[in-house]
């Protein structure tokens, strides 16, 4: 999986965080959102190093249209680039009832960190 899917999903990781499950997935699901938790803690370090590095102003900065701006979102592009592992499935479709209300948009995301296996219906072969 690349970083940036996990970056763009960052927000779910607090729901899936304060869902209560039984406790083998809530253990595994832990463990994984720690790892990514830690994935994008490296992502903002880099960031916060590189502006640090090459910002202007106090604090320093890389503004929209300043020298250096396109090199950084170059920078940061590279990053979200970078293959991070991925889990298996931890989340099966009848585990959403632990959630409370989802919108579409959430199950997408939760899908794109890896982490739900849909429960894909087998067509019957036509006669």
């Amino acid at each position: 999986m690349k970083l940036g899917i996990i970056i763009a999903n960052r927000e779910i990781l607090q729901l899936l965080y304060k869902t209560r499950l039984d406790g083998r997935r809530a253990l595994k699901l832990r463990k994984y959102i720690k790892a990514l938790n830690e994935e994008i803690l490296t992502f903002e370090e880099a960031r916060n190093d590189y502006i640090r590095e090459h910002g202007s102003g106090e604090p320093p900065k890389i503004q929209p249209g300043t020298n250096g701006y396109t090199e950084f979102i170059k920078y940061l592009n590279e990053m979200a680039e970078s293959e991070v592992e991925s889990p298996d499935p931890i989340l099966t479709e009848s585990d959403l009832e632990h959630f409370g209300e989802l919108s579409i948009e959430d199950i997408d995301r939760i899908e794109a960190l890896g982490l739900l296996e849909i429960d894909r219906v087998k067509k019957q072969p036509q006669k």
